[in-house]
């Protein structure tokens, strides 16, 4: 029940004295029997109401609800007028124009009384339906964003398996021909892996962030890569830009494989970042050779990111890819609204 439930049975209760008693007034008939028959029509009218909507409620099935209530609110209805036509022959009995009275306008409250309790029950049904309704609207509203989530978790888990295997096999032939390299890219490793951790459950972060820790991850694979990988950065001073976490690295690292993989010599891979009209658009281009096709890994891919932006935003124009020149551009748009109530929450 709700709380607030008593009251408002006290207003219906003085609304429906307040127009019984109007009602009788306009027939001249003697104050007494005005406020007995207020009294005895409006508290048997709100108490039998009341024995209505419990009777309704332990219904076991939703099939014929509706005609149930309905005629749980003609039974009471019956009741309602019987009664208080009998109060009132016993307690007048010797007022044959009060008597009169009485029987003339029985119809009319017979038909008022079924009104106001069909009326009654079966608005509770509906409300208890709409209710019910509510109730598995919630529960499929959760059953799917625990979904969402589930596959938003898989597919930050997908992240870091592909980088880190090639990370120790490369710090694995590092160990005979360079250890200084090695215990450096370990360190690196460590700290990147570290900063990850720390991360994996914020929904937004600081791309100021993301941009420090994807430094990191960069730091290693030029190790991996030597002089052949250069990243130039074109950022503006972003300092309030937020965006999901560990999406810059997949980026890059589609970038890196593409660009380099069937290239000879220097590659350089342009990195550029604005806020505007309330998002944070960022751009990356690599050079690419339209022939040559890399071996399929377990890398995350350009369509993990589209799938986890769509779940995220529920919108799938938020990455585009263009080529042309032998350069491939790949492009994600952050909105920025979206991503600042993620970190206030």
């Amino acid at each position: 029940m709700h709380k607030n439930v008593g009251w408002f049975i006290v207003a219906i209760w003085i609304i429906l004295s307040g127009l019984i008693f109007v009602w009788l007034q306009q027939y001249g008939l003697p104050l007494p029997f005005v406020y007995v028959d207020t009294l005895v029509a409006s508290t048997f009218t709100i108490a039998m109401l009341w024995i209505g909507l419990l009777l309704t409620r332990p219904y076991p099935t939703n099939a014929g609800a509706c005609m149930y209530s309905s005629f749980i609110g003609v039974i009471v209805g019956l009741v309602v007028w019987y009664v208080d036509r009998s109060v009132l022959r016993l307690v007048f009995s010797n007022n044959e124009h009060i008597l009169t009275f009485v029987s003339r306008s029985s119809f009319a409250r017979l038909v008022i009384s079924i009104l106001i309790q069909t009326w009654a029950s079966t608005l509770a049904y509906l409300w208890r339906k709409n209710e019910r309704l509510n109730e598995q609207l919630i529960q499929i509203s959760d059953a799917s964003s625990m979904r969402r989530d589930a596959e938003l978790f898989k597919l930050r888990n997908q992240l870091q398996p592909h980088f880190l295997y090639n990370s120790l096999n490369s710090v694995n032939a590092l160990m005979l021909l360079d250890p200084d390299k090695a215990q450096s890219m370990i360190g690196k490793l460590s700290d990147f892996l570290r900063n990850s951790v720390k991360q994996e459950s914020d929904e937004a972060v600081l791309f100021s962030n993301e941009l420090n820790r994807i430094q990191t991850y960069l730091e290693i694979e030029a190790i991996r890569f030597g002089d052949r990988l250069e990243v130039v950065f074109d950022c503006e001073e972003l300092e309030s830009a937020m965006m999901p976490p560990f999406l810059l690295q997949p980026l890059l690292e589609n970038a890196i494989k593409f660009g380099l993989y069937g290239q000879t010599g220097k590659v350089q891979i342009s990195f550029s970042a604005r806020l505007s009209d309330g998002y944070l658009t960022i751009m990356i281009s690599n050079p690419y050779d339209a022939e040559f096709h890399p071996p399929k890994g377990t890398g995350f891919g350009l369509d993990g990111i589209n799938r986890r932006l769509y779940l995220l935003y529920g919108r799938t124009d938020l990455l585009a890819t263009t080529s042309a020149d032998h350069t491939f551009i790949t492009q994600i748009k952050i909105p920025q609204n979206y991503a600042q109530s993620n970190i206030d929450r």
